[in-house]
C-alpha cells in the first residue's frame, strides 16, 4: 500500500525528523560490519554513530513530513553514457570513476537546485539490500522497508573529500528506492554482469556505457528532505538528504544477485 501512496503523492516535504541511532557514505575504509563483533551495536561503530544529533538512517513518518516549496532536482550529465569501475569493497558493491568523465569529456555528473547551494559532483554510488527480499532498505517509511535502496553520493563543489566530511553540507545524497516487478528489469539491467562478477572481496568489473537516468525516478520534484549523517562509521553529520517518493523497479533475480553478498543496511 505505501508504494501506491508514494507514486501518487506529488508534494515536497522537509521532514521533521524521528531519528534512529544510525548513521551514510562512501566512507567504506573504516573496519566495521552489519552484524557480530563489528556490528552497529559494537565499538567497531564511533561514539558518533551511537550519539550523534542528526543521525541517518531514519524511519518516515509521512505524519510528521511538513510541505515545503523547494523545487526539483536538476541531474547534469545523468543522461551521459561513460565508464564505471564496479567494486566489492566487503561492505557493499560500489561505482566509482565518475571524475573521469570530467577529465575526458567534462561530463563528470553533479546535481544542482532543490535547496542545495551550488553545485554536488557524484563521486560514486552503492546499494544497500537485505537478506529478506523485502528488508532491504535502510531509510524506512511508517516502519515499512523496501527491498533495495540506491545511494548516491555527491560531494559539494570545491571540497575535498575530507572537508567535505566536516562541513554540514558537504555531501549530497540521494536515495532511490526499489520495490520487486518481475515485469520491469530495465533500471538495474545494466549492471547485472557487473555484480555476477564481483561476488567476492576486492574484486572489481569494468562497465563501459553506465547510463544512471535509469536509475533515476522520473518525477523529479516529489521528495523527502532532511539533513542527517553517514550512514557508515565514522557517520559524520555532513549529508543532505534527498530521498524520492517514486521508487523504481527490481525483478527477482537481481535481488537474488545481490544476495549473494552479505548484508549491507543498518537496521533502524
Amino acid at each position: 500500500m505505501y508504494i501506491a501512496l508514494f507514486l501518487s503523492a506529488l508534494l515536497f516535504f522537509f521532514l521533521q525528523l524521528h531519528y534512529t541511532t544510525a548513521s551514510t557514505s562512501d566512507g567504506f575504509e573504516v573496519q566495521f560490519g552489519y552484524s557480530g563483533e563489528k556490528g552497529p551495536n559494537t565499538n567497531a561503530w564511533s561514539p558518533l554513530c551511537h550519539n550523534g544529533d542528526r543521525q541517518s538512517p531514519i524511519d518516515i513518518h509521512l505524519a510528521s513530513a511538513v510541505s515545503s516549496d523547494l523545487a526539483p532536482i536538476n541531474f547534469h550529465n545523468y543522461d551521459y553514457r561513460g565508464p564505471v569501475v564496479i567494486t566489492n569493497n566487503g561492505h557493499s558493491v560500489t561505482a566509482s570513476g565518475f571524475e573521469k568523465w570530467g577529465a575526458r569529456d567534462s561530463k563528470q555528473p553533479f546535481i544542482t537546485g532543490g535547496g542545495l547551494d551550488g553545485k554536488y559532483f557524484l563521486v560514486g554510488f552503492h546499494f544497500h539490500w537485505g537478506t529478506h527480499d523485502k528488508r532491504g532498505s535502510e531509510h524506512t517509511v511508517n516502519g515499512q522497508h523496501f527491498p533495495l535502496e540506491i545511494h548516491f553520493v555527491h560531494q559539494k563543489a570545491n571540497l575535498t573529500a575530507v572537508e567535505s566530511k566536516s562541513k554540514s553540507d558537504g555531501l549530497a545524497v540521494v536515495a532511490v528506492w526499489f520495490y520487486i516487478d518481475n515485469n520491469n528489469d530495465k533500471p538495474l539491467a545494466q549492471l547485472e554482469t557487473a555484480y555476477l562478477n564481483t561476488e567476492f572481496y576486492e574484486q572489481t568489473f569494468n562497465i563501459n556505457d553506465v547510463l544512471l537516468d535509469d536509475m533515476i525516478p522520473s518525477n523529479r520534484a516529489a521528495y523527502f528532505r532532511y539533513n542527517g549523517s553517514l550512514t557508515t562509521p565514522s557517520c559524520e553529520e555532513s549529508v543532505i538528504w534527498t530521498i524520492f517518493q517514486e521508487p523504481l523497479t527490481v525483478v527477482d533475480r537481481q535481488v537474488k544477485c545481490l544476495a549473494k553478498f552479505e548484508t549491507t543496511k543498518r537496521t533502524i
